[in-house]
Order: structure tokens, then C-alpha cells, then sequence
């Protein structure tokens, strides 16, 4: 099952409320003599709206369109003439590093 963001909006998000932050560069900008050679971006406020990403996960993972097409664990995958096949984020190296790792061992000792 491909999750495009399409099929994401349409999850029934019942109790997720978007969350809206204006964000501007704060930074003290020394007056210069020509207020034009201040980048516009750093006059500039922006409005930035989404949802809160814990909450739409939850929902996400209990919605049962979902069951059986979720991988909670890395794992390799490998082809017919043994190579190395990446399909999705639980078969790349990062997922794969971050839970087999020389400094799981450390933690150990």
C-alpha cells in the first residue's frame, strides 16, 4: 500500500487540531544606511501551519487501513542475484544502523 499525502488528508483526523506559529528572523539586524541591502527573508514574518506529528502517528498507526503494511523493524532485503534491494525506509541503511550498532554493544558493558 503506497501512503501518498493524498490518502494521508483523507485518514479520518477526528481531534487533530493544525497547529499555526508565525516565525520571523530574530536576530538584531544592525541598521544599515540602505534598508535594501537587508535580505527581504529576514524581513519578512511566515506563517507556518501543520498538524501535530505525535498525534496524526497515532492515528495513523491504530487505523486499521493500515494493518500489515507497517514495518516496525529494519531488516535487509535481497534480490534473486543478491543484491541488495531498498523498497521502503525499514530497508535502508539508517533504519538498518540505528538498531544494529557498534554502540548498542557500549550501552551493554
Amino acid at each position: 500500500m503506497l501512503c501518498t499525502s493524498t490518502s494521508t488528508d483523507n485518514l479520518i483526523l477526528h481531534n487533530i487540531n493544525n497547529v499555526e506559529l508565525r516565525v520571523a528572523f530574530n536576530t538584531l539586524v544592525v541598521e544599515a544606511p540602505d534598508s535594501s541591502t537587508i535580505p527581504s527573508w529576514k524581513r519578512a514574518t511566515y506563517e507556518l501551519v501543520f498538524r501535530d506529528p505525535q498525534i496524526l502517528l497515532d492515528h495513523q498507526i491504530s487505523n486499521p487501513d493500515f494493518k500489515n503494511h507497517i514495518d516496525y523493524a529494519p531488516h535487509l532485503v535481497y534480490g534473486e542475484k543478491g543484491q541488495r534491494v531498498w523498497s521502503d525506509f525499514m530497508t535502508g541503511n539508517w533504519a538498518w544502523n540505528q538498531c544494529v550498532s557498534k554502540y548498542f554493544f557500549f550501552i551493554l558493558i
